[in-house]
């Protein structure tokens, strides 16, 4: 009896041997056979789909392994019940059929309806342009853009856009202190009633206050310009160097030099009232001398000018 229950045991262990893959016994001479081991390689799964399926087996062929065939599996159950879409081929491959793909995926049914605006925070200071962003949403409608890629497409170029603008900026600034730098060097001390003498010169010739402030904002950071319109006031009299009325007597030029002062203080559409306000600006002080020689104008002293 004990042998037999060895001999069980033995069997036993023998079968498990097998479900593990490991092999052997005893060989017709009664001797013990050399065991072999069957080792299933994940990257030969293929080799064990069952005939039944043998059909099917160039789908799995981009799998490298069950690992890969397991998550489809579960991608496969996870999609169950979801809306389906069917890609038009074919006869199906017209406009209209895939309209109605880009609508199941989200494009809006008008350009309106991607909601495009100006982005929060935007600088006051730089352009922005609605029109564009009407003719972007039109195009993207067009196209079948979905939202977010509208909004991530729309986000980055206002990026640029504001990059640009800061970049051009902060060259100008820089140029303007190396120019200011330049001449205050050169002039020295006359710095101040030099420039003036530029400027006065601009406002005389220059035309409209607009087209002075338009001349300045391009040119006004040159010390070439500065040197130029310095020498050319140099060889005009005093007399001549009038951007709007005389003043004096209390006549007419008083008044027009007061109301010119005025509109340069309140009206917003002056291109020296924001200067004259901020501080900051880099034509500040400008502005602010250019307001107290009208005053003094107006009051009737002939010996300052505008």
């Amino acid at each position: 009896m004990a042998d037999e229950a060895t001999q069980d045991n033995q069997g036993s262990q023998d079968g498990r041997d097998g479900q593990t893959g490991a092999a052997g016994g005893a060989g017709a001479d009664g001797g013990q056979q050399p065991q072999t081991t069957v080792v299933l390689d994940d990257s030969n799964f293929q080799k064990f789909i069952p005939a039944e399926l043998a059909e099917h087996a160039p789908m799995f062929q981009n799998f490298k392994g069950l690992g890969d065939v397991f998550k489809s599996y579960v991608n496969a159950q996870k999609m169950v019940g979801g809306e389906k879409i069917v890609i038009p081929k074919g006869t199906l491959d017209t406009p209209e059929a895939w309209a109605d793909v880009f609508k199941k995926l989200g494009v809006p049914d008008t350009p309106e309806g991607y909601g495009i605006k100006k982005p929060d925070g935007y600088p006051a200071d730089i352009p922005y342009d609605e029109k564009l962003d009407k003719d972007f949403a039109a195009f993207a409608h067009k196209a079948g853009l979905l939202p977010k890629q509208v909004a991530a497409i729309h986000g980055w170029h206002a990026d640029v856009v504001k990059g640009m603008y800061e970049s051009t900026a902060g060259a100008n600034r820089q140029a303007l202190e190396q120019g200011i730098a330049s001449l205050k060097k050169e002039w020295g001390a006359d710095y101040d009633k030099r420039l003036d003498l530029a400027n006065r010169v601009v406002k005389t010739f220059g035309g409209s206050p607009e087209e002075v402030g338009a001349f300045l904002k391009a040119h006004g950071n040159s010390p070439v310009m500065a040197r130029v319109m310095n020498a050319v006031g140099g060889m005009i009299s005093e007399e001549k160097l009038v951007a709007g009325h005389k003043g004096g007597g209390g006549g007419a030029g008083n008044a027009s030099a007061k109301s010119a002062a005025t509109d340069i203080m309140t009206n917003k559409d002056n291109p020296w009232n924001a200067a004259y306000w901020d501080k900051g600006h880099i034509r500040h002080n400008e502005a602010v001398q250019t307001v107290e020689r009208l005053m003094v104008a107006a009051a009737g002293n002939k010996g300052v000018r505008e």
